[in-house]
């Protein structure tokens, strides 16, 4: 749907337009403030990771990576992409170093000069454990340190532009006040990016206080994961869309990336995750009935209906049918540029080596 209508608002603005109004303005409030807490959980991640290095003012250095995100968000949206690239590319370097020093290691590599795969069967007590080096060259430790904090930050920064996006979206379909409309000369709609920043500051305020606010907060970490999960579910009633296609007898040939698995695939999706929905909340009937912990699970789906039956009736919304969706405004079509890059990827797939070209397009 996305290469198909390249719209902003992601989640919100499909299901807006291929749902019904109150179902994207549900979705969309619901992952704005999803990305928001996102990014609190992400700085106090952060703060686990410096304390490796350095245990006192770990806030500190959350907080600067907050104002550097907001920065980098602020400035264009090409600073963003460029910014992602490039952690990206340390999160695969990682890996592949990782999968090299795993055979050295295993293979004698270590501080023990052991060969390990032996000790697989070998009960080790905690102090055995504690004492096994898994990085037998000095400053490896910090290096995978340093990576794995770049990746939270790459998570963090993707949180902040995301909510940011969807707030935006949803005060272009009037869903949310008009002054989150507001952008600078470059296009960032900075007042939206402030309030997603805002929230997300006062909820890792929220995980430093006792009692009741860390409280709030742990609740709210514990909603992240049922939205995520939530959201796929609901994000796939926009199949209506393929089911309007077909309805006005449009070809699915004409979509950019049609569904392999056709009618079944939103079905299928929708009743897996659902499933993990159900069963992400286990622990709250594990022993004891826990309602704290059931309720930090499960308020979620609630709130979701309330705010779908309340902006239903207030603004009086009617579901349209699939013959009344509008498939063409604000749809990309192919220019020059496309059908030159298509060109050349289909003599690629005709080549020597097509069939290898082919497998990548399948696994891209």
């Amino acid at each position: 749907m996305a290469t198909e209508f390249p719209l902003a608002g992601s989640f919100s603005t499909y299901s807006t337009r291929f749902v019904d109004e109150a179902f994207g303005f549900s979705i969309g409030w619901n992952y704005a403030f999803n990305d928001a807490i996102s990014v609190a959980g992400d700085l106090t991640a952060a703060q686990l990771l410096i304390a490796y290095w350095h245990d006192r003012y770990t806030w500190l250095a959350s907080l600067f990576f907050l104002l550097f995100l907001v920065l980098v968000n602020f400035i264009h949206v090409k600073a963003y992409g460029e910014l992602e690239y490039w952690l990206s590319l340390l999160k695969v370097i990682l890996i592949v170093i990782f999968f090299f020093l795993g055979i050295a290691v295993n293979a004698g590599g270590n501080s023990m000069h052991e060969y390990r795969s032996g000790q697989l069967t070998s009960p080790l007590d905690s102090q055995q454990l504690q004492s096994i080096d898994p990085f037998p060259f000095a400053g490896a430790g910090s290096f995978v340190n340093t990576v794995i904090l770049t990746s939270i930050l790459s998570g963090g920064n993707h949180a902040l532009y995301a909510g940011t996006r969807v707030l935006y979206g949803l005060s272009v379909a009037k869903q949310a006040p008009a002054v989150f409309q507001r952008t600078t000369t470059n296009g960032v709609p900075w007042v939206s990016l402030l309030a997603i920043a805002s929230v997300s500051l006062v909820f890792f305020g929220a995980s430093f206080l006792p009692n009741g606010g860390s409280q709030i907060y742990t609740w709210a970490q514990n909603l992240v994961g049922v939205r995520c999960s939530s959201l796929n579910v609901r994000g796939n009633f926009t199949n209506r869309s393929y089911r309007a296609w077909k309805a006005q007898g449009r070809p699915i040939s004409d979509l950019k990336y049609p569904n392999p698995a056709g009618d079944w695939g939103a079905p299928i999706v929708i009743f897996s995750t659902s499933v993990i929905i159900l069963v992400q909340g286990w622990s709250a009937f594990e022993h004891k009935f826990d309602a704290v912990s059931f309720v930090a699970n499960y308020i979620e789906l609630p709130i979701f209906l309330l705010l779908y039956v309340v902006w239903r009736v207030v603004k009086r919304v009617k579901t349209p049918s699939l013959a009344q969706i509008d498939l063409d405004s604000g749809r990309y079509y192919d220019g020059a540029e496309d059908e030159e890059d298509n060109a050349k990827i289909e003599q690629r797939r005709r080549g020597k080596c097509g069939w290898l070209w082919k497998i990548y397009g399948a696994v891209a």
